[in-house]
C-alpha cells in the first residue's frame, strides 16, 4: 500500500485500488484499475506497490502453479478517480 495525501493505493485481487480518505471516518473507493493477469491469478502471485511522480508500478510474479508471465504494469494516477493502465511491460524476473 502507499498513502499520498488523502488517497491510498493498494493492489487488490482485481487490480489497483484507490481509496479516498478525506473524510477518515467513511473511507471511499475513488477508482480502480483493472488488470486481467492479477484476477486470473488468484491468491498464488506475488505483487509489488511503487509510485513515482504521478505513475504507480505494479509488479507481478506468479507463482509456480499458474502459467502467467512476471510483469511490470505502469498506472497513470494523476486522477485518482480515473486511473489507467498506460503500459505493460513481461520480465523474466520480479522486480522491486
Amino acid at each position: 500500500m502507499v498513502l499520498s495525501g488523502d488517497y491510498l493505493y493498494a493492489v487488490h485481487r482485481t487490480g489497483i485500488v484507490v481509496l479516498d480518505l478525506s473524510t477518515p471516518r467513511q473511507p471511499a473507493v475513488a477508482g480502480m484499475v483493472v488488470i486481467l493477469q492479477l484476477t486470473d491469478a488468484g491468491d498464488h502471485a506475488s505483487v509489488d506497490l511503487a509510485f513515482a511522480g504521478t505513475r504507480a508500478y505494479l509488479s507481478f510474479l506468479p507463482s509456480s502453479y499458474y502459467q502467467a508471465v512476471a510483469s511490470i504494469f505502469m498506472t497513470d494516477v494523476s486522477d485518482p478517480f480515473q486511473p489507467r493502465l498506460v503500459a505493460a511491460v513481461q520480465t523474466s524476473i520480479h522486480a522491486q
